[in-house]
C-alpha cells in the first residue's frame, strides 16, 4: 500500500535557508499510475468520530450563549401586540404575553418596574411594549422585559370577540 511520502522524492537543502531541512517535488508517476496508488490508499477513516467537528456543550454552556446572542442582539425594543393571559401572584410582578396572528412572546415586568407604569396591561389591549430581550435559560425559554407599555387600539382579538358577543346577544343567546 502507498503512502502518502511516495508521491515526493527528497531535492536537498533549501539554499536560501540555513537549515539542514529538505525539500521535496511530486514525483513524476503516470497518470493511471497515480490514480491506482491514490485508489489503494486509505484516504478516508470511515470510523465515526466520537465529537465529529463540532464542539460539545453542557446544557448550561449552550443556555449561556444563546443568552449572550439574544441579549447581544436586541437592545432596546418596542412591540406591538395584543395582551393576553396576564398574571399578578402576591411577588408584585407582572406576568403576560405580547401576541399577534401567529406568534406568542411571554412578558415579565418586574415589581418595581411595574409600580411605575402609568398603562397597566389588560387582557385583551392592544399595547406598545418597551423592553429588553433575554432568555430564562432553565427552561429554554425567551421573554421581554418590560419597562414600559402604551396603549395602541383595542385589540385586534378583543374587537373580534365584541363583534361576536354582540351578534350572539342580537339573537338572545347571550
Amino acid at each position: 500500500m502507498a503512502s502518502p511520502t511516495d508521491f515526493f522524492e527528497e531535492i536537498g537543502p533549501d539554499p536560501s535557508k540555513s537549515s539542514d531541512r529538505s525539500f521535496r517535488k511530486l514525483r513524476d508517476f503516470p497518470l493511471a499510475g497515480l490514480l491506482r496508488i491514490v485508489a489503494d490508499m486509505d484516504l478516508i477513516d470511515d470510523s465515526p468520530a466520537p465529537s465529529g467537528n463540532q464542539p460539545e456543550y453542557t446544557v448550561s454552556e449552550l443556555s449561556g450563549a444563546v443568552k449572550r446572542v439574544i441579549e447581544g442582539e436586541f437592545g432596546l425594543v418596542r412591540v406591538r401586540g395584543e395582551v393576553g393571559r396576564v398574571s399578578r401572584p402576591a411577588s408584585g410582578h407582572l406576568y403576560f404575553d405580547l401576541k399577534d396572528d401567529r406568534s406568542v412572546i411571554a412578558a415579565i415586568s418586574w415589581k418595581g418596574q411595574a409600580a411605575k407604569m402609568q398603562v397597566r396591561p389588560e387582557e385583551g389591549m392592544e399595547v406598545i411594549a418597551t423592553g429588553r430581550m433575554t432568555t430564562f435559560p432553565g427552561q429554554s425559554k425567551y421573554q421581554l422585559i418590560v419597562e414600559d407599555v402604551a396603549p395602541a387600539g383595542a385589540g385586534a382579538l378583543m374587537a373580534m370577540l365584541e363583534k361576536r358577543r354582540a351578534a350572539l346577544a342580537a339573537e338572545g343567546l347571550f
